[in-house]
C-alpha cells in the first residue's frame, strides 16, 4: 500500500506539470499498468488453484485449466 501512495503521489506531481493532452496520456497508461497488475494477480490466483500450474503456460492451457477449475 505504502508503494501505491508513493507513485500516486509522483503521479500527482508530474501531471501539475503536464499539459492536458499530456495528461490524458499519462492517465491512460496509468490505468493501463493497473489493469496488467490485476490480471497478472488474478493469472496467479488460478494457477494456485490448478496443481502443478505454477509454471508460464499458454493460453490453449490456461483455457483447459479454467475448465478443470470449473468443473471441481
Amino acid at each position: 500500500m505504502e508503494k501505491q501512495k508513493k507513485v500516486l503521489v509522483g503521479l500527482v506531481v508530474t501531471l501539475m506539470k503536464l499539459n492536458s493532452v499530456e495528461v490524458v496520456v499519462k492517465m491512460s497508461h496509468l490505468h493501463e499498468r493497473v489493469r496488467m497488475e490485476k490480471i497478472s494477480e488474478w493469472v496467479k490466483f488460478l494457477q494456485d488453484l490448478v496443481p502443478g500450474c505454477n509454471k508460464v503456460t499458454g493460453k490453449a492451457v490456461m483455457l483447459v485449466e479454467i475448465n478443470y477449475v470449473q468443473s471441481l
